[in-house]
């Protein structure tokens, strides 16, 4: 048998009472236990799960409007640019360019085979939001709304054009056709359209840059051409790898 150790110098003699550890229990912490979820906490639960899933992307398509329309109000200007001026024109005829743009873009976020392209997209989703909740702000804050969907678009420009006819839109033809398109076909197809789309998108971009008066949107849309040219060249790139692979 073991010996018990001898007490140390400086405690007085081994006192009778018993310990204080003899007489209580340790006190331990319960063992963390999930509670009980409720219907709507389980229905939450597996929204937040699914998004999850998808990388987070989705989640950040709903939060970048709100954010983006947030920040285009909290620096407003009191300035309120004419109906017919260069500024509101833009932002109205953009805001819809940008809708083609998503729509293409959502198509590929669901169906691209290859992840390069599948990515591409989802970041065009995000970015092309978040501007148009920029957009949305600054019309709203001028006393504008979106416009109607009917109304000849790109007048500001001295040019013109039915709404679904603004530079770099596709046609209803070529949307069936990326609907229609599997595998690397579609990729292709995609990235080629939305160059298409990009260098409308800049056409319309550098105009505003040069002679909207509100200097917010002088700069937003030189934002824009300056992505979507970096894009461009991002996706010819793309394009040029999936050529050799097929």
């Amino acid at each position: 048998m073991v010996s018990p150790p001898p007490p140390l110098l400086d405690d007085p003699e081994p006192s009778t009472a018993p310990s204080e550890a003899a007489t209580e229990p340790e006190a331990t912490e319960p063992e963390a236990t999930e509670p009980e979820a409720t219907g709507a906490d389980a229905a939450a639960g597996r929204a937040l799960d699914w998004l999850n899933r998808q990388g987070g992307w989705l989640a950040a398509i709903l939060l970048v409007g709100l954010i983006a329309g947030l920040v285009g109000h909290s620096i407003g200007e009191p300035s309120h640019p004419a109906a017919d001026s260069v500024d509101v024109g833009f932002l109205q005829d953009m805001y819809h360019h940008h809708d083609q743009a998503v729509e293409m873009s959502l198509i590929m976020a669901a169906d691209a085979s290859n992840k390069i392209v599948r990515g591409e997209a989802q970041e065009i989703v995000i970015q092309q939001r978040f501007e148009q909740g920029a957009m949305a702000a600054w019309l709203g804050e001028w006393g504008h709304d979106l416009g109607d969907l009917d109304r000849t678009a790109m007048t500001w420009m001295k040019t013109p054009t039915p709404i679904d006819q603004m530079d770099g839109m596709q046609s209803p033809q070529q949307m069936a056709a990326l609907r229609a398109a599997t595998g690397t076909e579609k990729d292709i197809l995609f990235l080629q359209m939305m160059n298409d789309h990009h260098r409308g998108g800049i056409h319309m971009a550098d105009y505003a840059a040069a002679r909207a008066a509100d200097p917010r949107v002088r700069n937003q849309a030189k934002i824009m051409a300056r992505n979507q040219s970096m894009e461009i060249a991002e996706m010819n790139g793309m394009i040029s790898r999936l050529q050799r692979l097929n």
